[in-house]
């Protein structure tokens, strides 16, 4: 009688340990599988690399004494010219380059009629000097500022020659959905008239205290809300207890970051990516 009961009470102990293990196994199987990751510190970088060819700035201008007529011009803008060469020639007479230099401008065209002290011929002759005109969407155009750097690079063969220039100019486009941006370039190497140079914008925020890849961050609607998955731990290991956390504020954001204005409790983590959708106040496991 002893052995059945030891016999009978071994089976339905066994039986149980196998339903736990039934239970926990199909538990498992539909509770969500996440990542997770942490929020980082520190600054935001936004980049823009662009092409574009450099404009010659004028540092001499000759002009008309008197009012006349352009009969013939000579040279054309990225013309290089030596002191002495004929510019071009007016009902006053010719006008000669007064030094070594390069046109960047001529303001009157052959023909035309001109007052006294009009530009007629704008020259480069002394260190050349570039700036570029670049065009850029709203979004990124409002995140520099005049005076931020600038990396400018001339292929040059193999090689290339890379030179610090700054924003000199910012405007925002009638079209009110682009901005145009003057980079200058105050000594050039080797400039040559028609060159194409790549602009590598750069810019860094202020230090924060949480970014949150952009990419876990989704949008409710309302202009600067947005939410995201936090896990807490449980208990039992490698399973979190998940929460949907709403932020009201996001200080600054490029196509990689966002600072929140929320601080992340020390044992909590951001879900990263799910199996399946995710439900506030769901249990969900790592692998």
């Amino acid at each position: 009688m002893y052995k059945k009961f030891c016999l009978w009470g071994g089976c339905i102990a066994g039986s149980f340990l196998l339903l736990l293990f039934l239970a926990s196994t199909i538990d498992r199987l539909f509770m969500p599988v996440v990542t997770l990751t942490k929020p980082r510190q520190g600054s935001i970088s936004y980049t823009y690399a662009t092409e574009a060819t450099g404009n010659p700035m004028p540092d001499t201008v000759i002009t008309a004494e008197e009012a006349g007529t352009l009969i013939h011009v000579y040279v054309g803008v990225g013309d290089t010219v030596q002191a002495g060469d004929i510019l071009c020639d007016t009902t006053q007479g010719s006008i000669f380059a007064p030094y070594d230099g390069l046109v960047c401008h001529i303001s009157v065209l052959e023909g035309e009629s001109y007052r006294a002290e009009v530009s007629l011929v704008e020259l480069m002759c002394g260190e050349a000097a570039i700036s570029f005109s670049v065009s850029v969407s709203r979004e990124k155009g409002g995140i520099y500022s005049v005076g931020d750097r600038v990396t400018v690079t001339k292929p040059q063969g193999k090689s290339a020659q890379t030179q610090e220039a700054e924003i000199t100019h910012i405007q925002l486009n009638a079209d009110l959905r682009t901005y145009t941006m003057t980079v200058t370039l105050s000594s050039a190497k080797d400039y040559v008239y028609g060159d194409l140079y790549r602009l590598d914008f750069y810019k860094e925020s202020p230090s924060y205290d949480t970014l949150i890849p952009v990419s876990l961050l989704h949008s409710t609607g309302d202009a600067g809300t947005y939410t995201f998955f936090m896990a807490t731990p449980r208990e039992k290991a490698n399973t979190y207890t998940v929460t949907r956390v709403t932020v009201h504020t996001v200080y600054e954001e490029n196509n990689l970051y966002a600072a929140v204005k929320w601080s992340i409790p020390e044992d909590c983590f951001l879900v990263s990516s799910t199996d399946r959708s995710l439900t506030d106040g769901g249990i969900v496991r790592t692998e």
